[in-house]
């Protein structure tokens, strides 16, 4: 593919800015999928995908060229290869604003009011000696307002970049509260021979696993017992047949809508919630679903 557009598009610095000026789409997309693909600009590339979540870093050049360069990768690339090298990949693109995504989430304000965080209070409240785990615990806002309100329940929050392990630990300083880099896949780690009640809290984190890993995530939450709350964003696409899904859909930024239901009730899960919020922006709603395990 690429030695196609090397006979057509010739590459220097006149050229790049003449068809960025005119916005000509087709053009700039030939020349993404040059980037993509030549060793000559592989490095621009992995540039590229370094800044994923980091739009300052970029020039006016490069916030042009980066939605080019990331639909020809999404397309020809991430999506064509293995669960194992699409995590590679991701983690290639998340892994330098990590802790710089964690500090945006870190300045926004809670909402207090989700119904996903009054639920988890309420259980907090009635369950005795909880072992509470946050998939993603991110800027560690959401574990730590829980783990001040409970004292007696001890709370886990797992990321899987050691920044935003260090980001929270800088930032929090309970005896219940911990911060631990780990793998959604590894989660049996911190529940094997647990004693106590779990409750596993997941907002936005499982959108980023792999759909050929997300069953067996389930299943190692199911076989332990543990009560889940799940809170994802759906895109519009996703929302559609939603019910009746049985396959994980790509919705874009190296994020999959899941089979959330279908699995749900393969593995048996007691649903006690499950819902479709509509936001304020009519192109994503959020997926809530409260179960347990037995």
């Amino acid at each position: 593919m690429s030695e196609e557009y090397r006979k057509e598009v010739k590459i220097n610095v006149d050229v790049f800015n003449e068809f960025v000026q005119k916005r000509d789409v087709q053009t700039l997309t030939e020349i993404a999928i040059l980037i993509c693909f030549d060793k000559r600009f592989i490095a621009y590339r992995n540039y590229l995908l370094s800044t994923w979540n980091n739009e300052k870093a970029r020039t006016i050049f490069d916030k042009i060229m980066f939605q080019f360069v990331m639909q020809v990768f999404e397309q020809h690339i991430f999506l064509k290869t293995s669960p194992e090298m699409r995590d590679h990949w991701k983690f290639f693109c998340m892994k330098n604003n990590a802790a710089d995504w964690a500090q945006i989430y870190y300045d926004r304000k809670l909402d207090l009011k989700l119904k996903v965080y009054i639920d988890i209070e309420k259980r907090l409240h009635e369950v005795k000696n909880i072992l509470f785990i946050q998939l993603g615990c991110s800027s560690g806002r959401e574990i730590f307002h829980f783990a001040n309100l409970f004292r007696n329940h001890e709370f886990i929050g797992i990321d899987s970049f050691q920044s935003v392990i260090n980001f929270c630990n800088d930032k929090y300083n309970l005896s219940n509260l911990f911060f631990k880099k780990l793998l959604l896949e590894n989660i049996d780690i911190l529940m094997n021979e647990c004693k106590k009640s779990i409750i596993i809290f997941s907002s936005g984190t499982m959108q980023y696993s792999q759909p050929e890993a997300i069953c067996s995530i389930l299943k190692k939450i199911k076989s332990y017992n543990a009560e889940l709350f799940l809170l994802e964003p759906l895109s519009s696409e996703g929302r559609v047949n939603f019910n009746a899904n049985i396959n994980s859909t790509y919705r874009g930024n190296l994020a999959f809508n899941h089979r959330y239901k279908y699995l749900f009730n393969l593995l048996e899960f007691k649903e006690i919630t499950s819902e479709i919020i509509v936001t304020d922006n009519e192109m994503v709603s959020e997926f809530y679903y409260h179960g347990t395990s037995n």
